[in-house]
């Protein structure tokens, strides 16, 4: 293998990789790349790969032997069966934006300097100017400037980029390419947000007003336990909103196994990263199992049926009912202003203050890994079924429910 340094006729200068594609007698493969590393990584990952495969005996495209398009519709047909229905509707959504620019790149141009591109044209990006043009119209009787439009997000733009080495590495793993051209490539920095929660005075404050807005065996009182269910069962909304009759068991648990699928309208079983069931048992104290069963009762809500729902008895959209409650009663209520998602923040955090193990709270919580727990504080002792004898969020004053039997 040979890295040359190239002037070309525009004088812009470029480093040449020349290697054998499959030992002596083999034609030459000639890439040129913008920097020499991008050649040197090029070059001796090439050179290994062909070293491995031949020792295998397996048969491996070269670079310039298929193209982005072809791979990523690979990579597809196998998410397909693999992927959540939201993640395949997200990341086919990405493909589908890059594939006029880059669908038929051969897949020896995408190394980390041309990513390193693709972000930077992806973080100035902005609106469409015909788009600017509509804003400037609406506005030309204020006087008020038109402020620039902020660029995306840095996870927005890894998000992206995360898609384009998640085909590479698939195509690489499946040995239908040499190996995958930028896999060290660097993400940007990803600024998390904030992770606001409230104390346990500020959680009981806001249930108390909740449940007075919302008052027992009122049309919405639903309302009220959706915010006990959140604040108590530690669950995300997706997983709320999945929650039905038979999901409550014997033993002052509930059985989280579902959750809804916002963008695909769907419902689907908890999965983890590598496709296994991802089931687990949340804290459920008396006065929300009472709450629950008292919905159910009052609904008339079969047990494969959801326990929250609208009027149509459709699966609850979030957003709109972030927008439409949750926003609103905060605004009103009048304390500290949180996410709906940090009411598991805030019940996490509430969970630790009551002394449970940290791989107690990581089961609860849905963690998928230690460090995601151990981000809210050191823990100890406890166990599931004996949660809700410390840990049991409430308004103070408690209603009579109606008895229901329910499956454990």
């Amino acid at each position: 293998m040979k890295i040359q340094k190239v002037k070309l006729p525009s004088g812009q200068i470029k480093y040449e990789v020349r290697t054998l594609t499959n030992g002596r007698g083999s034609s030459y493969l000639r890439r040129r790349f913008d920097t020499r590393a991008d050649a040197e990584q090029f070059g001796c990952g090439f050179v290994t790969r062909a070293k491995e495969t031949k020792n295998l005996g397996m048969e491996t495209k070269n670079f310039e032997d298929t193209t982005f398009e072809e791979e990523a519709r690979e990579w597809l047909d196998h998410g397909s069966i693999h992927f959540r229905p939201s993640h395949l509707k997200r990341v086919r959504g990405i493909i589908e934006e890059f594939l006029p620019t880059y669908g038929n790149y051969t897949l020896n141009r995408f190394t980390p300097g041309f990513l390193t591109k693709l972000q930077r044209t992806l973080k100035t990006t902005n609106v469409l100017k015909s788009e600017k043009l509509k804003i400037k119209k609406s506005l030309k009787k204020n006087s008020k400037k038109v402020e620039s439009l902020k660029p995306p997000a840095n996870a927005t733009v890894n998000r992206k980029i995360e898609v384009i080495t998640s085909i590479l590495n698939f195509s690489a793993n499946q040995k239908r390419i040499p190996f995958n051209p930028c896999a060290k490539f660097a993400k940007l920095p990803d600024r998390t947000p904030e992770m606001l929660f409230w104390e346990r005075s500020e959680a009981e404050s806001f249930l108390t007003f909740a449940g007075k807005k919302y008052p027992f065996g009122s049309e919405n009182r639903w309302v009220y336990v959706v915010y006990l269910t959140a604040l108590n069962a530690i669950l995300r909304a997706a997983e709320i909103w999945g929650l039905q009759p038979q999901d409550i068991t014997d033993h002052n648990t509930l059985f989280v196994r579902r959750q809804f699928e916002q963008v695909a309208k769907e419902f689907s079983p908890l999965k983890s990263k590598d496709g296994r069931d991802s089931f687990r048992h949340v804290p459920c104290s008396n006065e929300l199992k009472k709450e629950l069963v008292a919905l159910i009762v009052k609904n008339n809500i079969r047990p494969d049926q959801t326990i929250f729902r609208n009027q149509e008895g459709n699966p609850i959209d979030h957003d709109n009912f972030a927008k439409r409650y949750f926003s609103r009663d905060v605004k009103e209520w009048g304390g500290k202003q949180i996410r709906f998602h940090d009411l598991r923040h805030t019940g996490t955090t509430l969970l630790i203050v009551a002394g449970v193990d940290l791989k107690m709270v990581k089961e609860i919580c849905g963690h998928k890994v230690i460090d995601t727990t151990m981000r809210y504080s050191h823990l100890i002792g406890g166990n599931v079924s004996k949660v809700v004898e410390v840990f049991s969020i409430s308004a103070p004053e408690s209603a009579e429910i109606p008895k229901l039997h329910v499956v454990s």
